[in-house]
This record gives C-alpha cells, sequence and structure tokens, in this order.
C-alpha cells in the first residue's frame, strides 16, 4: 500500500513540474522585447527593409545605424540620436520632468524639450514621418533648430 501512494506521489510531482514548465516556456516564448533595435551596416539596408531612409546630417559623427521596433530608424551619432518612423505618434522618450516650448521650423512645429536649460530632445510631424532628435547632455536652440531644418 506504501508503494502505491508513494507511486502516486511521485506521478503527480512530475506531472504538476511537466505542466509549470510547459507554462513558462509558452509564456516566455509569448513575451516579445518592445524596445529591440536591430543594427545594420548602413542606410541603405534599412531603406530595402522599411521602404524609407532619413537624410542625416554631415555634421554628425554617425556611430551606428538600426532598426527599433521593426518600425522606425534610429541612427545613433556622439551625443545623440536620430529617430524616423512612418507613423504619427512620437518616437520620441517621454520626459514629464522637461519643459516643452513649440517652435516652427519650415513647415512644421517643432517641439523642444529643455532640462537644465538645454535642449534634450526635438519632435515633429511633417505629415507622413514622425522625427525625434535627441541629446545625452541637451544643446542649444539654434543647434538644434539647423540640424532639424537638415534633417529629412
Amino acid at each position: 500500500m506504501k508503494r502505491v501512494f508513494l507511486s502516486v506521489i511521485c506521478v503527480l510531482i512530475i506531472a504538476v513540474t511537466c505542466f509549470a514548465f510547459t507554462s513558462c516556456k509558452k509564456e516566455a516564448e509569448n513575451t516579445q522585447p518592445t524596445k529591440a533595435v536591430v543594427y545594420y551596416d548602413n542606410l541603405e539596408e534599412i531603406n530595402t527593409l522599411l521602404g524609407f531612409d532619413v537624410k542625416v546630417p554631415k555634421s554628425l559623427r554617425v556611430e551606428s545605424y538600426g532598426v527599433k521596433n521593426s518600425t522606425t530608424i534610429e541612427v545613433i551619432f556622439d551625443g545623440g540620436y536620430i529617430r524616423k518612423a512612418k507613423t504619427i505618434e512620437s518616437v520620441g522618450n517621454t520626459n514629464e520632468n522637461a519643459e516643452t516650448k513649440t517652435v516652427e521650423i519650415g513647415e512644421n512645429d517643432v517641439t523642444f524639450e529643455y532640462v537644465d536649460g538645454k535642449v534634450r530632445q526635438a519632435t515633429w510631424f511633417d505629415g507622413s514621418f514622425s522625427y525625434c532628435l535627441g541629446f545625452i547632455s541637451g544643446e542649444n536652440e539654434d543647434a538644434v533648430t539647423d540640424l532639424v531644418e537638415s534633417i529629412k
């Protein structure tokens, strides 16, 4: 009788362990990173993949080219980044502590976000694409305006 009881307990433990393992595995398979970036050697590869590219000002020293969330071009340069996506939603980072100001640059309303008196991010929508120009340490408004004018 003891053997039957121990056998049943062992079978139950194995069954519960298998069920738990299978559930965890399925949950892990359904979990996808929300901010995954895949890097490429150049913008031509990204243009082929997404069907659009971004014009990067020649004054910026590009460190890497990537595609974020399978929809957004992200160009990392020394001191910041440029993002462009075919969406009406912002591709910038949200900073609730930043002061904001919207200015007209060309035909676009560009929102500057300031931290400690420097522009940390500029975001805009040109009717087809959303853009974000971000800086790690901040930049002065005139320099950001010049860069915004040259990004397409």
